[in-house]
């Protein structure tokens, strides 16, 4: 009784159902297509400057919200992330 109650168990059902719907159309054959036009030169730096994108403006936020109160930096990167 206790698990239909909790908010993380009914957030991870709709989550799922929610990338199940998200992914109903995909056909492999398209993804192995995609994947063959794919360049590694262009991919890389551009998950390398996502991350630094959202190291940095976390960052910026840990310093916004520092006079309210002190957060540890993963911490905030977690929450600015996931927001």
């Amino acid at each position: 009784m206790r698990l239909l109650k909790n908010k993380q168990f009914w957030g991870t059902i709709i989550a799922v159902a929610l990338l199940a719907f998200c992914v109903k159309d995909i056909r492999l054959v398209e993804l192995q297509e995609l994947y063959r036009r794919l360049s590694l030169v262009y991919l890389i730096p551009a998950v390398a400057g996502t991350y630094v994108f959202l190291l940095s403006k976390a960052f910026r936020w840990k310093l916004l919200i520092s006079h309210q109160q002190k957060m540890s930096t993963g911490r905030v990167v977690s929450l600015y992330s996931a927001g």
